[in-house]
Order: structure tokens, then C-alpha cells, then sequence
């Protein structure tokens, strides 16, 4: 589509990388070079929860007044990429490979291929982000956004929540290859970086919605991409005092606010659910509506 192709590529050392430059300098058909920075989940405090019963009562639920909108609407149709630390498929509120497709795994690999589907998750972040969107409806546990609609794993993120950017611009490059209608990134970091600036404005033009937690340094805290795209929906976060709360960014690329403090959700291990407070919780309300 006259889009450039992306290499990684791996050196051993400060020598290596200075004959690497050299050489790729001399290549006319390159564009540019930059370090693969990391990137982080955008979650800062995680409790576990006993096994339910019974549903849990979910502020955010009732505040977005999902009772009425699941009358008519639950998302049937509509295919939501979640780029983070993978998505469990095999707890109580994900209903396995229907809902939850085969995606893609970057973090196995040494450069930026996809080598694996993506439901492996060592974390927990992006199952708790996954249910927050689309656990089932049935009485039991929570409630997603969307309950109807499936969900595209595509892991970047690692076991401690960190993950490449390389891998993120890829994610999104792939999000649209598989005709996901949103993308949901509960990630961040500080650096503009240029792969994941053109992966988002191609996905943009594509009619994909793109949506992104603000980050989690409080209200004057550095811009965090890739939220800060104009082409992004950046996601504050709200208490259930329906105030934002105090560690969520703020900033002139901040366009709505959705709950992220004490969220409840699905989760990969123990009981199958914890409760979680970030921007990262945020941001997929936004995305399930």
C-alpha cells in the first residue's frame, strides 16, 4: 500500500550498533532509524477478590447506565483488538474461543513477528481490560460494556507489563489486517515515537476507532502517547464519587473521562476476578461503548 516495511533489529553492543548505523546509512531506500523504546500497562494498584455468588455491584455499570443500553445494544458484530499483556480466554466471565479469537503474540519473539495467539497471559492486565469490555452477561460476577462482541488478543506487553513499541505499532498494523472496528491500548510511555504515529493515523483512515488510556502521573503529568495522537481517544479516569481521580493525567489531548478507580473484573488467576484502578480501566469503557 506504499507503506514503509518496519525491521528490528538486535546488536551486542555500543561497537556493533555504530558499524549497523554505518551500513544502514548507506541504504538509500531507508527512511529513518530510532531505539525501540519500552513501553508500560497503565494499572498502579491491584487487589484480589473472593469468588462470587452472586454479581458484584459495579459502580461504573450502573454509572454508565449499561441496564438500559444492553436492552438494545451489546456490541453483536464488532471486533475489539486489545493490545496489552495477552487475554486469558478460559476464566468464568470470557466465553473461551468464540468470544475470544486466536490473535497475535509479540513478546515471544526476538523482533517484531507475531509468533503466538496472544491468549497467554502472565500478567492479568489485559484479561482484567478484556472483561471490563465484554464478560458475559449472565448474573454472575461483572458485567462488560459489550458483551457481545469478541475480542482480537494481541500481546505486547510482557509478565512485569512491559513491552516494545516496535510490537505496538505492529499490533495496531495487524488490528486492522483483521478487520478490528476498535482498538483498545491500556498502555503508554512518554516517547513520541514515529512506527506507532503511522500505524495509528493508517488505522485512523481505515474508520478504526482508537482508544487509550491518558497515563497515570496525575494531572500535570507528561503527555503520554499514544493517547496524545489527535487520532486517539485519550481516556481519563473518575472515582465513584464521579470526580477524576488523582493520579489521572490531564492535559489539553485528554477528550473524555470514563470510571477506572476500583474497577471489578475478570482476571487469570486465584479467584478469576480483582478489582484494579488506573487509566488502563478507563480506557476500555470507552472502547466497549
Amino acid at each position: 500500500a506504499g507503506e514503509p516495511d518496519a525491521t528490528v533489529i538486535n546488536v551486542a553492543s555500543a561497537k556493533s550498533l555504530e558499524g549497523t548505523l554505518k551500513a544502514i546509512n548507506q541504504d538509500e531506500s531507508v527512511i529513518s532509524v530510532q531505539v525501540d523504546e519500552k513501553v508500560s500497562l497503565l494499572a498502579p494498584t491491584t487487589h484480589s477478590l473472593p469468588a462470587p455468588t452472586v454479581a458484584y455491584t459495579q459502580w461504573n455499570y450502573s454509572t454508565l447506565r449499561l441496564g438500559e443500553i444492553h436492552t438494545s445494544l451489546t456490541g453483536t458484530d464488532i471486533k475489539v483488538a486489545v493490545i496489552d499483556t495477552g487475554v486469558d480466554r478460559n476464566g468464568f466471565e470470557l466465553n473461551g474461543v468464540g468470544q475470544v479469537l486466536d490473535g497475535c503474540d509479540w513478546v515471544t519473539s526476538s523482533t517484531n513477528v507475531c509468533t503466538g495467539t496472544g491468549v497467554n497471559d502472565e500478567n492479568g492486565h489485559g484479561t482484567h481490560v478484556a472483561g471490563i469490555i465484554a464478560a458475559k452477561n449472565d448474573g454472575l460476577g461483572v458485567t462488560g460494556v459489550a458483551p457481545s462482541v469478541t475480542i482480537l488478543p494481541l500481546r505486547v506487553l510482557d509478565a512485569n507489563g512491559s513491552g516494545y513499541l516496535s510490537d505496538v505499532a505492529a499490533a495496531i498494523d495487524y488490528a486492522v489486517l483483521q478487520n478490528a472496528k476498535v482498538i483498545n491500548m491500556s498502555l503508554g510511555g512518554t516517547t513520541d515515537f514515529s512506527l506507532i504515529r503511522q500505524a495509528v493515523t493508517s488505522a485512523a483512515a481505515a474508520g478504526v476507532v482508537i482508544v487509550a488510556a491518558a497515563g497515570n502521573s496525575g494531572a500535570s503529568g507528561a503527555t503520554s502517547y499514544p493517547a496524545a495522537y489527535p487520532e486517539v481517544i485519550a481516556v481519563a479516569a473518575t472515582t465513584s464519587g464521579k470526580t477524576i481521580a488523582d493520579y489521572s493525567n490531564g492535559g489539553s489531548y485528554v477528550d473524555v473521562a470514563a470510571p477506572g478507580s476500583l474497577i471489578v473484573s475478570s482476571w487469570p488467576a486465584g479467584t478469576g476476578y480483582a478489582q484494579i484502578s488506573g487509566t488502563s480501566m478507563a480506557a476500555p469503557h470507552v472502547a466497549g461503548l
